[in-house]
């Protein structure tokens, strides 16, 4: 009787499937500036930011946008991203400085006395 029942859950099981969700894979073809992500990031906003390996892409749910050295990143890996204000994201690339993403336009944070390579930016309430 036992194994009856057993029988009886394994044949059944044969037809169960997972649920499957919709993944779509993204390439430079499709206008991702690399393949070689290190952090994804959503702002408030919705929009998606991916750091790579060779630059910042930026997707609003129809297109990329990418930012690159020739664009007025200081160097190609971008360590973090991190949303400070409204339209204000943070961009640290592998160097030491930091760059303010405001309204679609790169601008630089100035940084006073030493600072080392930023790997990490953490924002808090106060």
């Amino acid at each position: 009787m036992r194994w009856a029942c057993i029988l009886l859950l394994l044949a059944g099981s044969c037809c169960l499937h997972a649920q499957r969700y919709p993944f779509v894979y993204y390439t430079p073809k499709d206008g991702l500036v690399s393949t070689r992500a290190r952090q994804l990031f959503q702002d408030s906003k919705g929009k998606l930011y991916i750091a790579t390996f060779a630059g910042l892409s930026i997707y609003d749910g129809a297109r990329f946008t990418n930012y690159t050295v020739d664009n007025g990143l200081a160097d190609n890996m971008v360590n973090d991203v991190v949303e400070m204000g409204d339209d204000s994201i943070w961009i640290m690339p592998n160097t030491n400085r930091i760059h303010c993403l405001v309204h679609g336009r790169m601008k630089n944070v100035k940084l006073e006395g030493f600072c080392p390579v930023i790997n990490r930016l953490v924002h808090s309430s106060n």
